[in-house]
């Protein structure tokens, strides 16, 4: 019946879920992302680049 499959080969509800598996169809890399994100900000001229600061987790809240 496929049971043991599970969402393997699924799309995930929330592809930003950090257990959304990397086999399913709309998987997102952010390993991937950021290094394109990191290629596409260095291009720019410096006083276009978007400067990304670290958030502590005493700031989010």
């Amino acid at each position: 019946a496929g049971i043991g499959a599970a969402y393997q080969d699924r799309p995930c509800i929330d592809p930003l879920d950090p257990d959304c598996p990397n086999s399913a169809p709309n998987y997102f890399d952010r390993c991937q992302a950021y290094a394109k994100f990191k290629e596409w900000n260095n291009a720019l001229p410096e006083q276009n680049k978007i400067k990304l600061e670290q958030i502590s987790k005493k700031e989010e809240i």
